[in-house]
């Protein structure tokens, strides 16, 4: 894991162990609300694509990560 347990990453992270895509997706988008793409940190990016993808999400993952990327 990486960076530091909050509840945030604890709830995103047990809805996604628990098989739940739209608790994940709720969760991803709860933790992306910022004016800019610098204050979404690398830990949130790295607990939402990570998510996604244990619930079958692959393409939204793949599409938030090549986002933030492309966006620094």
């Amino acid at each position: 894991r990486s960076g530091a347990a909050n509840a945030w990453t604890r709830a995103i992270d047990l809805a996604a162990e628990r098989g739940q895509p739209g608790t994940v997706v709720l969760l991803a988008a709860a933790g992306m609300q910022s004016r800019v793409w610098e204050g979404v940190s690398p830990a949130a990016l790295y607990h939402i694509t990570r998510a996604l993808t244990r619930v079958g999400l692959d393409g939204y993952a793949r599409m938030i990560a090549v986002e933030a990327i492309t966006r620094l």
